[in-house]
């Protein structure tokens, strides 16, 4: 990635403390939370033979993922090219008394040697590369044959995300020009969408194509995110914890149903995929 492209990495987590937490305030919580157990799942079921994989979370920013697998017993490294994630990874495990290794490594100019590990795994990561070989070339030659990789993927396309943005979209910009009096240039796209970070426009059946392309077989694409964007809203007036408290389980149920369905309109509307593939 470009000076520009690491630069934005560092700026986005410099100042974070920890943002790892077990007691969700907001759906935004719950939803990772959710994601983590998902993960969790998978792993167990497909590596039962192993009792205690190694596991590499790359790009990994916070690490909550991984946090989450080292606080169920298994051996995990932390990876980014970004000081200041892993600054905040070493937090949030530091704070949950947690053990893990730590490297800063540029993942397309990598030491980590080949077939390293026994799952590889990242969460929005792959949406930021422009060319999907490289990278995921590179994410196959260190997992062990055999091994798993799972990779959310958040591309630039049209969601439930892109509804919310809409419709919020009048209220955004009048806080950024009234409020926070925020320079014109630039205004309307910071009051729709404001992530300074490339994304690429990859779908989900294209992201498949390029992991079985360098020697994976994808055991499964998960749609998700479809309604997180639309449950958020209540956190920006302070009812986010009641509607956790009161609807999780139902939450859940939905998030769940959404993960195993195989319609084209849930894939189409959904905000994110999970990957799950075996390296031949």
């Amino acid at each position: 990635m470009s000076q520009e492209a690491r630069e934005n990495w560092e700026r986005a987590y410099k100042g974070n403390v920890v943002t790892y937490v077990e007691d969700p305030r907001n759906p935004g919580d719950l939803e990772q939370m959710w994601g983590y157990k998902v993960v969790y799942d998978h792993i167990v079921n497909h590596l039962s033979n192993i009792t205690k994989p190694n596991i590499i979370e790359v790009g990994c920013g916070g690490a909550r993922n991984a946090l989450y697998l080292a606080l169920h017993g298994f051996n995990v490294t932390c990876a980014d090219y970004s000081q200041e994630a892993l600054r905040l990874a070493r937090a949030n495990f530091d704070a949950f008394d947690a053990k893990g290794s730590f490297l800063l490594v540029d993942l397309m100019d990598s030491i980590i040697p080949d077939n390293s590990f026994d799952c590889v795994m990242s969460f929005g990561l792959l949406s930021h590369f422009c060319d999907l070989k490289p990278i995921i070339d590179n994410l196959t030659r260190m997992v062990k044959p055999g091994g798993i990789q799972i990779h959310l993927v958040i591309p630039k396309k049209f969601s439930t995300q892109t509804i919310m943005n809409i419709l919020t979209f009048p209220v955004k910009l009048a806080n950024n020009i009234i409020v926070r009096k925020q320079p014109l240039r630039g205004i309307l796209r910071r009051s729709f969408r404001n992530l300074p970070h490339y994304e690429n426009t990859f779908l989900w059946h294209e992201y498949c194509k390029a992991f079985e392309e360098s020697g994976n077989e994808v055991l499964k694409c998960e749609p998700g995110g479809l309604i997180l964007p639309l449950i958020y809203w209540p956190t920006y007036i302070g009812l986010g914890y009641p509607v956790v408290k009161l609807f999780q389980s139902q939450i859940i149920k939905i998030n769940d149903m959404v993960r195993n369905s195989t319609s084209p309109l849930i894939y189409r509307l959904s905000q994110t995929y999970r990957i799950i593939g075996r390296k031949y």
